[in-house]
């Protein structure tokens, strides 16, 4: 068996991909599964365990290496292939499960040996160079959800019912902390346009994008402007929940 896990913000991780490989099922198959745990099985739990869960889930993208075209996967550490593969209930899956845990097991202790040997060593001109290259980065991605986050209040200010501001901000809180507040209802920008859900902003943080690709997958998919898609005075696109959902179609597709 070859190395199924990966790391990723220095967490081993395996893919539904690699799932899918190993335990041979069609991988759009182990999609419809991880999503229903996180659509459905988690409905019911405590918020707080429902927000530990989901990040045990993390949602991204791969090229198909036959027709170059992107799709999406998730990535999942430890957890999130218990909760997965505890589905599988065939006898057959179970030296394969076997060895995907031992398999997370053997990185977590290479990182762990890893952490202590770095913690005795000087870091080299160029671990600092990349250090603070990846701060600076996480410090520009946070003030770009500022920004956002102000225009946000503005918008708010702006309009008449109190009820619709405060649903505008909590959109716009959600995707500044990174967390679910509640379940998303529409919110109705103005009386004169159509209702919105999210910005490019918010979409690409839940499909595990950029905002780049999300306006380059809107454009693909022939989204309508006025119906599926509005554009307010500062240029920014508001998608609707219809919108996002033909971009999630196109992106399992």
């Amino acid at each position: 068996m070859d190395n199924v896990i990966i790391v990723e913000n220095g967490e081993p991780m395996t893919t539904s991909l690699e799932v899918a490989k190993y335990f041979d099922k069609e991988h759009r198959d182990v999609l419809r599964a991880i999503d229903n745990i996180i659509e459905k099985g988690l409905r019911n739990i405590t918020q707080t365990l429902k927000e530990k869960a989901m990040a045990y889930f993390e949602l991204g993208e791969y090229v198909n290496e036959q027709n170059h075209q992107t799709y999406r996967m998730y990535k999942m550490n430890q957890k999130g292939f218990s909760l997965l593969a505890g589905g599988f209930t065939d006898k057959k899956f179970m030296e394969y499960k076997v060895m995907f845990v031992e398999q997370f097991d053997d990185m977590q202790k290479q990182l762990e040996q890893q952490a202590q040997q770095q913690f005795f060593q000087v870091e080299t001109p160029d671990q600092q160079t990349k250090r603070i290259t990846a701060e600076a980065y996480k410090m520009q991605c946070e003030n770009g959800r500022m920004k956002e986050f102000r225009l946000a209040m503005k918008q708010a200010d702006k309009l008449e019912r109190n009820d619709l501001a405060e649903l505008l901000l909590e959109k716009e809180v959600e995707t500044f902390i990174g967390q679910p507040i509640k379940q998303a209802v529409p919110i109705a920008h103005t009386p004169d346009l159509s209702e919105f859900y999210l910005t490019a902003t918010n979409i690409a943080e839940r499909f595990g994008l950029t905002p780049t690709k999300v306006g380059t997958i809107a454009n693909r998919t022939g989204l309508r402007e006025g119906i599926d898609r509005i554009q307010d005075a500062d240029e920014r696109w508001f998608y609707t929940d219809g919108a996002v959902e033909k971009m999630r179609a196109r992106l399992e597709a």
